[in-house]
């Protein structure tokens, strides 16, 4: 619970992925597709989207789902949501 949560309460308990990974893609919806097209386990699903998408007139960069920008990072994501998740456990729970 968080420390300015009313105490005399009962305490809800919530739940929150926030755990992104990095997100293959140059534009939003090239992101957006690209995840779709992961969750489903089929790059052909990228294609349909983006073309889907130039119909609409919203620009995609590739219609090839192995061309997508993928972004390099320099630390990777897990591991710096871990380190600042626990950073701020151990501040909230040393008071």
């Amino acid at each position: 619970m968080h420390p300015d949560e009313p105490q005399d309460q009962p305490t809800s308990n919530v739940e929150i992925d926030i755990n992104p990974p990095v997100m293959r893609g140059g534009a939003l919806t090239e992101v957006c597709a690209a995840e779709l097209a992961f969750y489903k386990d089929d790059p052909a699903e990228y294609a349909r989207l983006a073309d889907w998408l130039a119909e609409l007139g919203v620009p995609v960069s590739t219609r090839h789902y192995d061309a997508i920008y993928e972004p390099e990072v320099a630390m990777d994501p897990d591991e710096l949501f871990d380190g600042l998740s626990d950073a701020e456990f151990e501040r909230l729970t040393s008071r």
